[in-house]
């Protein structure tokens, strides 16, 4: 992309932005989530029993304008429901769902917990 297409993004994305603070600035609600930690490599906290305050107004906040830029790398998009193919317990205790395979994607599960109890997931690509 060439530096005159990223200068007709950020103008159109500065434009949107104005446009949006002026029509909806009392529309957008804000509030903390039960989402306590969230990291790329460390994976995300979530605590089922947080209870959020109210929704609040959200007001901006002004960046400076040179640190945006365009979204980078390919779209993601679910292609395919993987089941796990083999249910394993480790001598330590630890449940180890084995899919099979090698994948990337997220893991979607339901769990019958008490509050309190601690749920732990860990990804790998080996099984030792």
């Amino acid at each position: 992309m060439c530096e005159a297409d990223n200068e007709k993004i950020e103008a159109r994305l500065w434009e949107m932005v104005n446009t949006m603070r002026k029509e909806n600035q009392e529309a957008w609600l804000c509030r903390e989530s039960a989402i306590r930690w969230n990291d790329l490599y460390d994976g995300e906290t979530y605590d089922a029993s947080y209870e959020p305050e109210e929704w609040q107004n959200a007001r901006a906040f002004l960046w400076p304008k040179d640190i945006l830029i365009p979204q980078e790398g390919e779209e993601i998009r679910e292609k395919e429901r993987i089941a796990v193919q083999e249910v394993l317990h480790t001598p330590a205790g630890e449940t180890v769902l084995d899919f099979g395979q090698e994948v990337t994607g997220y893991v979607e599960f339901t769990v019958d917990a008490c509050k309190g109890d601690r749920i732990r997931i860990l990804h790998g690509e080996v099984l030792d």
